[in-house]
């Protein structure tokens, strides 16, 4: 059966935009190892109507070849409904477009945290926000959004989420750092790969 998608040429990406797409270092690929998440994107054959052309989707290396990379889808598609989380993906170096390491940690991943549906149906969360005023003791503080949600966007109680931090991480591993972070606000700063607190 053919793909409905193809894997970006992240290395391409990075030639044409080297100031605005940052990837991995040659260094850094070679010394990945398995259980290491790399992010690809996965583009569509077509853009689709809301101007979304890809996902950018974790996978968790299970072998490396001379040929590059097997490994296990670690996100559940939003679009790409022929793949699901856990599905084998093989790839090559030019694919990769960022490196996350899983640590062990004790963050409480069962715990909740609000995410809009603008950052669900875009795969990507760019600003993150805590607070102390929390429901219960299952309620993180965090609230994860994609970035230009309105008043009026979040007076809509439909454009919103509950999802578990451990579903937050698996969308986005690199909120890690966020959680377990001391910050009120962080953002996402592409060129550094990694979200930045906001000073207050």
């Amino acid at each position: 059966m053919d793909k409905n998608y193809y894997l970006e040429d992240a290395q391409e990406l990075h030639q044409k935009y080297p100031r605005t797409f940052d990837i991995p270092t040659e260094e850094e690929i070679e010394a990945l190892q398995v259980n290491d998440l790399v992010k690809l994107i996965f583009c569509f054959p077509e853009q689709l109507e809301n101007g979304c052309r890809a996902e950018r989707m974790w996978v968790c290396i299970t072998e490396i070849t001379e040929d590059g990379f097997c490994g296990e889808l670690d996100n559940q598609p939003y679009y790409l409904k022929d793949l699901k989380a856990g599905d084998r993906i093989t790839f090559q170096k030019k694919h990769i477009a960022a490196i996350f390491v899983k640590e062990t940690n004790g963050l409480d991943e069962s715990k909740f945290a609000l995410i809009t549906k603008r950052a669900l149906e875009h795969r990507e969360v760019n600003w993150a926000m805590h607070t102390d005023d929390l429901c219960d003791e299952q309620d993180s503080g965090w609230t994860l959004c994609y970035g230009g949600e309105d008043d009026a966007y979040w007076e809509n109680t439909d454009n919103t989420k509950v999802i578990s931090l451990e579903e937050a991480l698996s969308l986005e591993p690199l909120l890690y750092e966020v959680f377990t972070g001391e910050a009120a606000v962080y953002y996402y700063d592409a060129k550094q790969n990694r979200f930045i607190a906001e000073e207050a």
